[in-house]
């Protein structure tokens, strides 16, 4: 959780100072990130493993007979709907708003939120071509 309150701190100073957003609409715009950064990571992770369990241990075909496939898309979707209304119960970040030397350079603050995105991205497309490599050589 200190990590997730350290990513959120640098948000909320993002959306403050580069973007001139009052505190509480930064404090919003900061969770809702933190909420769909961790959506997304948990999204990829079951689509990795689903794609595992694939291709090592059972070998699911869509056919209007085979039902497993339709319950563990079935399945992906409750995991889905039920993060989303558990992170708005228990996912609450604290602010650890201190003045540092980051908040007297908001083009750090800019280079931080452009890592941030870029690194979301590059973990989006690692899993895609590894799942697409697995599937081209194993399948």
């Amino acid at each position: 959780m200190q990590i997730v309150n350290k990513i959120y701190t640098k948000l909320v100073l993002v959306y403050n100072i580069t973007q001139n957003k009052d505190l509480d609409k930064s404090k919003e715009l900061a969770y809702t990130a933190i909420r769909n950064t961790i959506g997304v990571l948990l999204f990829f992770a079951i689509i990795f493993i689903q794609s595992l369990i694939d291709l090592f241990i059972t070998d699911f075909r869509i056919k209007r007979s085979d039902f497993p496939i339709y319950y563990l898309y079935l399945g992906l979707g409750i995991i889905i709907i039920g993060f989303i209304f558990l992170s708005k119960v228990y996912l609450k970040p604290n602010l650890e708003y201190f003045p540092n030397r980051e908040t007297k350079n908001p083009r750090k603050l800019k280079r931080y939120f452009t890592g941030y995105i870029i690194s979301l991205a590059l973990f989006g497309g690692l899993i895609f071509i590894i799942l697409r490599v697995l599937y081209i050589y194993l399948g």
